[in-house]
């Protein structure tokens, strides 16, 4: 039987409870038939742990937000002393009691500090109009009340993802539109680097990318337009499709091709291996003793060809959505930089095998997809397997962030995967 997470279990026996009478006493009911959804955990030695929840109250409204524990009593203090009690219109922050930890209500984030500014459709017109080319008040005015705003992601403490439906008039014809945008706010300056590849790499590819409306180095708000389509994985479940993997391979090597700015950052060539063996400690929290078991996956450092190229920094299934036959976009380039060929062709296969071991596409698929895939984007860059393998070992942790039912077991089934995978020398294991 799998343990109760440990952070699932203060969350059951302390923090639930005490959020809700804080909840209460600002006038706020949850609906009876509601529960508490952990959508993202986070736990790291040096740093503390992050648990981000939401539940939905009387009125059908979402309220996301999270507990932060300290990593140590000092840091708790000092966080405590600037932020509980704090209330600044709907951002409020608390101490709870049981840890060292503080539980902040969205929009309030420690890191991600301009979030507030674009979470409101009111707020978000204000930004608009006063920052944001194309939104002036005196041409296209933005109607607050019909703009609506949809929290696609949100990473506590790191990065906030919202589609946001702006309801415009042109204030000389009269003439009403709705357009949808994509605004991301950031803890550090990751969307400096698509605001400052897109526009150049549009110009090198077939394939459909995000505009780039704005980004402000200060606030790290970065708006884009929104690339139309559906999911790619929408196909894929019912085992459809195969063409699409076809182009994502031909979109990534156009991608790898493409002559784009030098001034983005500069992945080393021991990136993944170290962000490997970090995952691996931050299991063992979780899963003691499990270093032992992964210990051939972490043996030496991965070769690396001495020429870098522009990679997508976060290539796979969810960042590509289609549009009629094989008309592609890829979106979410926060992550893009030099870096080596290898990491995106890796990713892209290990959220195969991921997507094979969690059932969400039929067994045998993944590797129909894989032949495709690599069809599409030609000679396979050296080292793939072991590539693969390391991605394998960080999505280990995508389980327990979730808190996802049997997530010991889902964790331990993907770092079997990877050892197979390596052992196998392919991308993906039959």
């Amino acid at each position: 039987m799998c343990a109760e997470n440990p952070l699932r279990s203060l969350w059951r026996k302390e923090w639930g409870p005490e959020i809700e009478a804080k909840f209460l006493e600002r006038g706020i009911a949850f609906s009876d038939d509601s529960v508490w959804n952990t959508f993202y955990v986070r736990n790291k030695a040096e740093e503390g742990a992050i648990l981000g929840v939401s539940r939905v109250d009387g009125e059908g409204r979402v309220h996301y937000g999270y507990v932060k524990v300290f990593g140590t009593h000092d840091d708790w203090v000092a966080a405590r002393e600037r932020y509980a009690p704090f209330h600044k219109g709907d951002r409020y922050a608390f101490a709870l009691p049981g840890s060292d930890s503080i539980y902040f209500h969205f929009p309030a984030d420690r890191r991600v500090r301009a979030l507030h500014h674009v979470t409101n459709p009111r707020r978000l017109k204000h930004y608009l109009h006063s920052h944001v080319p194309g939104f002036d008040a005196n041409s296209r005015r933005v109607r607050a009340g019909k703009t609506v705003l949809d929290l696609l992601r949100y990473k506590p403490e790191r990065r906030a993802v919202l589609r946001a439906r702006i309801a415009l008039r042109d204030e000389r014809s009269g003439a009403k539109e709705i357009v949808s945008h994509v605004v991301r706010v950031h803890a550090d300056r990751s969307g400096l680097n698509a605001s400052r590849v897109l526009p150049t790499l549009a110009k090198a590819v077939s394939f459909r990318l995000p505009d780039t409306l704005h980004y402000d180095a200060d606030s790290r708000i970065a708006i884009h337009s929104w690339v139309e389509g559906k999911p790619v994985l929408d196909d894929w479940a019912a085992g459809g499709r195969v063409d699409l993997a076809l182009a994502a391979g031909r979109a990534l090597r156009e991608v790898h091709e493409a002559s784009v700015p030098d001034t983005l950052p500069v992945r080393r060539s021991h990136d993944t291996d170290q962000r490997a063996r970090r995952v691996v400690r931050d299991l063992e929290s979780f899963l003691p003793g499990i270093g032992k078991d992964v210990a051939a996956l972490l043996e030496g450092e991965s070769r690396r060809p001495a020429e870098q190229c522009l990679v997508h920094g976060d290539f796979y299934y969810a960042q590509i959505v289609c549009r009629g036959e094989s008309d592609i976009g890829v979106v979410d380039w926060d992550e893009c930089r030099f870096g080596y060929a290898v990491e995106d062709v890796a990713n892209f296969l290990a959220h195969l095998n991921y997507l094979e071991l969690e059932s969400r596409i039929p067994g045998g698929f993944a590797r129909i997809l894989e032949r495709e895939f690599l069809e599409g984007y030609g000679t396979p860059p050296d080292g793939l397997a072991r590539e693969t393998a390391l991605q394998l070992v960080l999505l280990a942790m995508r389980p327990i962030r979730s808190l996802a039912t049997r997530w010991e077991g889902r964790s331990r089934a993907i770092l079997r995967r990877a050892a197979h995978v390596l052992d196998d020398g392919r991308g993906i294991q039959a």
